[in-house]
């Protein structure tokens, strides 16, 4: 795996990047045991993974987009 520096993106104290895993794998690393805080990934009832991503991770209500169909 390549070395990437994102200390320019703001992330600090990284020590592993998954690059598009597969979905068992996905899912196998947001629910595994030991992860805190908003690491944590819980399976709903129908089986799909939420996280809690904090409080502001919304899109600004100033940005909007238009979009023609044609």
């Amino acid at each position: 795996m390549a070395n990437v520096d994102l200390s320019q993106y703001g992330i600090t104290g990284v020590k592993e990047v998954l690059h598009n895993p597969s979905y068992e794998v996905l899912f196998e690393e947001e629910t595994k045991p030991g992860l805190t805080g908003y690491e944590v990934g819980q399976v709903s009832e129908l089986g799909a993974v939420d996280v809690q991503t904090g409080k502001f991770t919304g899109r600004s209500p100033k940005d909007k987009y238009i979009v023609m169909d044609e």
